[in-house]
């Protein structure tokens, strides 16, 4: 939850939190009134506790106004990541947490300290790029040989990511390098006012240090407009801000680049800017634009409106594309069963339903489907609300590594493998439909999680006739695909049938019609158990071995026109399915992720 949201939570209870802030005040109509932030009698400091500017006050002796955020902050005299925990706490907003297999690790810095900027740095940074001393002062710039030194640090931390740009140019081009595997943090937080609220973030340091001294509290990304690892590292502390202008270059990368960190961010608070096509903001600077005319620009940053009203033109180009030069077969994500890689994909912005008799392998094919998923760099949280994790992680683990018993070295080479694309949400058992769609908006804004796994529908919280509740959880699923352009995939359990020798399809998912009806495709996962029964009698009639152990049975695929089945061979020892008899499965944890864990098990047990 972000500053914004949780000044509107408080604002819902803005009698009972300004009753807390402010005790020894009253209320007067609709307000609830005080001296000052102080805290005692008066009527200069006044609260309002209703209707649309509930929960905003000013002190009318001075200049002091805002949200119950900054009241909180004010009154308890707490900076404002402090004041933003404190009064979270107070409203019992509870955050949420996936849990990933392996946390990442960073390596600090090496500790060799840049030296004091000398002559021809000094003359670059400031003659030719505008910069003051107080501003290189205030970033803490230095000079490592030809070479610009930029320490990223927190203010009262350690430097925990540097970057070097050279002064050189060879052949026109930037000589840039970063210290290896360090937390990439944004650039610029130990010259920021750590009680602002509004934060403009950019494509480079000088562009940070540009707007810092035009009078505008800047950040700048690590490694430019597209590589946006940074949000996971710097969530927490983004909450803090009400409104985040993106300050990117003015080119189409740096434009892209705005609108995906928009995206991540929350699209309510953020605000994109247009700056000159090719320039960036220490260009505006050099050539002389004062911070008025640079406030006029920045003013003019884009919010994101109703985008539902397009003019027809909008989609011409888009549609020519996908009609005539477009290849539909590259259109989505594999599964891991090449006989479906011609008639089924995995697309953005839809909603597919897993179903399949109980014990016809509905999970394992799931989690093979997820590891196919990660293998081609997707970003994949699976909800288990059936299974343990640990259950849920040693099946991977047995699919991932392509044995039965996979070694504690295998073991940890898939955690290496996953990290950074895995995440779990940690329920078993029933939860509420509300707190699974409020982790799967924060999984995509937080995380990235383009891909939400959720087994199964049944332990949702729904009865199993409130045939209502179920549309209505399954329509804000389709809503919320559309929205943030996710791939859902929710498991829903068929009707009670006979016997298991048919497969199951869209008519026989239990509960309403409208699960399948909303959902863009629909998938069978059918057993061979025949199969099985008559190799118990006949181990070794070929004929029977022969034919496949299950199927994928494609009932709906509305983007799409293959509907049919597609047979598939199960190995028992890695739990993988193949698409061929005899095919050899998928090792996803490499020979050298293992053998490298092996050797610090070996290193491990001589020195002890």
């Amino acid at each position: 939850m972000d500053v914004k949201q949780l000044a509107a939570t408080l604002a819902q209870n803005a009698d009972a939190c300004a009753r807390f802030l402010l005790p020894n005040g009253k209320r007067e109509g609709g307000y609830w009134v005080a001296g000052s932030v102080d805290g005692e009698q008066g009527h200069s400091l006044q609260v309002c506790l209703s209707g649309n500017r509930a929960g905003i006050w000013a002190d009318f002796a001075g200049q002091d106004k805002g949200d119950l955020v900054e009241l909180w902050r004010q009154v308890k005299r707490l900076s404002l990541p402090d004041a933003i925990r404190e009064a979270s706490e107070w409203a019992g907003v509870t955050p949420i947490h996936l849990s990933q297999p392996k946390a990442r690790h960073y390596d600090l810095p090496a500790p060799q300290d840049g030296e004091k900027i000398g002559p021809e740095v000094s003359n670059y940074l400031t003659a030719q790029r505008g910069m003051t001393t107080g501003t290189l002062e205030a970033f803490g710039v230095k000079q490592q040989g030809r070479s610009i030194q930029f320490d990223y640090c927190y203010p009262a931390g350690q430097v925990v990511h540097r970057k070097w740009v050279g002064l050189d140019r060879p052949e026109g081009k930037k000589q840039i390098r970063s210290s290896k595997n360090t937390k990439p943090i944004l650039f610029g937080w130990q010259a920021l006012d750590p009680n602002t609220r509004t934060v403009y973030l950019t494509e480079g340091e000088l562009d940070a240090m540009s707007l810092h001294q035009l009078g505008f509290p800047a950040l700048s990304v690590p490694n430019g407009a597209t590589a946006n690892h940074w949000i996971d590292v710097e969530w927490e502390n983004l909450a803090r801000f009400d409104d985040i202008y993106i300050v990117f270059d003015g080119d189409e990368p740096g434009q892209k680049g705005a609108m995906e960190v928009a995206q991540r961010l929350g699209v309510r608070r953020c605000r994109v800017a247009k700056l000159p096509t090719g320039q960036d903001v220490n260009d505006l600077l050099v050539s002389g634009s004062t911070s008025q005319a640079i406030g006029t620009l920045l003013a003019q940053a884009a919010c994101f409106g109703p985008e539902e009203l397009k003019p027809v033109e909008a989609f011409r180009e888009t549609l020519i594309e996908h009609m005539f030069y477009s290849d539909d077969s590259v259109d989505g994500l594999l599964l891991p069963w090449a006989s479906t890689h011609g008639l089924f994909r995995l697309r953005k912005s839809e909603l597919v339903v897993l179903t399949g008799v109980n014990g016809h392998g509905k999970s394992q094919a799931l989690g093979h489907m997820a590891l196919g998923l990660i293998n081609q760099g997707e970003r994949v949280c699976i909800a288990s609300l059936e299974m343990p994790v640990n259950r849920l992680l040693e099946r991977l683990a047995r699919q991932a590594a392509g044995v039965r018993t996979p070694s504690e070295a295998a073991v940890n080479g898939m955690f290496d493998w996953m990290q950074d694309h895995f995440w779990v949400y940690d329920k078993l058992g029933k939860e509420k439909t509300e707190s699974i769609l409020e982790a799967i908006r924060y999984g995509f804004h937080r995380h990235g999680i383009t891909t939400f796994i959720i087994d199964s529908l049944l332990k949702c919280g729904l009865d199993e006739d409130g045939y209502n509740e179920q549309k209505l959880f399954v329509e804000a699923l389709a809503d919320l695909k559309n929205e943030l352009g996710l791939t859902i995939i929710l498991v829903a359990h068929p009707r009670k049938k006979e016997d298991e020798t048919n497969p199951v399809g869209k008519m026989d998912i239990r509960g309403s019609g409208a699960i399948s009806d909303l959902a863009d495709s629909v998938l069978t996962i059918w057993r061979n158990k025949k199969k099985e029964e008559q190799l118990e009698v006949t181990p070794d009639d070929a004929e029977i071995a022969a034919k496949p152990d299950a199927r994928l049975f494609i009932t709906k695929n509305r983007n799409g026109e293959f509907e049919g089945g597609v047979p598939l061979w199960f190995d028992r020892d890695s739990f993988q399915y193949t698409s061929f008899r005899r095919e050899q499965v998928k090792y996803y944890v490499s020979q050298d992720m293992i053998d490298s864990h092996r050797q610090e098990n070996t290193e491990g047990e001589n020195h002890a």
